[in-house]
């Protein structure tokens, strides 16, 4: 009798795990505006995921995925080379995945738009960064989920992986491409202007 219990008492435990994971699969987050995302990227790449890759940690606590991009187009930045990494939370190293509601996922050959920050490469264990060790320059998409558009075959850009604390409809949820663009340029313009003024 004590040993049924038992086995209900984990088989409760594991479902209510499972049902924790799943509904946990989109995180609730406040909208970022594109205009934010725009001004305080430090960069803002059209590219290609090239490869995904997992490591641990320096500290082995975290999995963190490596994303190799070939940069199609710079729509803002500085960047001089061909292909840039981008370290992302979360991943799969041999059995263990980690899953992070709020981070973006990459998959080969994804077309996307990323809004971007640099990494401050210092290899330290009391820190979780892997790529400090290994990649220059390296980045964290701004934003999390935020920060990362997927482009689809009919050149549709999305963004997925996170819920709005709103009931409002996000309006720069789903867009062209061409149309994305144009938004993101006008903004980079509107703000080259302000500064100028300023002056």
């Amino acid at each position: 009798m004590m040993r049924h219990r038992q086995r209900l008492k984990k088989l409760l435990g594991f479902c209510l795990v499972a049902f924790t994971f799943v509904y946990a699969l989109n995180a609730l987050m406040f909208k970022i505006p594109l205009k934010q995302l725009v001004d305080e990227a430090e960069a803002i790449v059209i590219g290609k995921v090239q490869s995904v890759r997992c490591e641990w940690s320096l500290d082995k606590r975290l999995i963190l995925s490596i994303v190799r991009v070939r940069v199609q187009e710079t729509m803002r930045g500085d960047l001089m080379v061909p292909d840039i990494i981008l370290e992302v939370l979360g991943g799969t190293r041999g059995d263990l995945s980690l899953k992070v509601t709020d981070m973006p996922t990459f998959h080969e050959n994804e077309e996307i738009v990323i809004f971007l920050r640099s990494i401050n490469a210092i290899a330290d264990t009391k820190h979780s960064f892997t790529v400090a060790q290994n990649y220059f320059p390296a980045y964290e998409v701004y934003g999390k989920a935020q920060g990362k558009y997927s482009i689809d075959a009919e050149g549709l850009a999305r963004k997925s992986g996170y819920e709005i604390l709103s009931e409002d409809e996000d309006p720069e949820n789903v867009l062209s491409v061409d149309s994305l663009k144009t938004k993101i340029q006008s903004i980079l313009r509107e703000t080259h202007s302000k500064k100028q003024r300023k002056r």
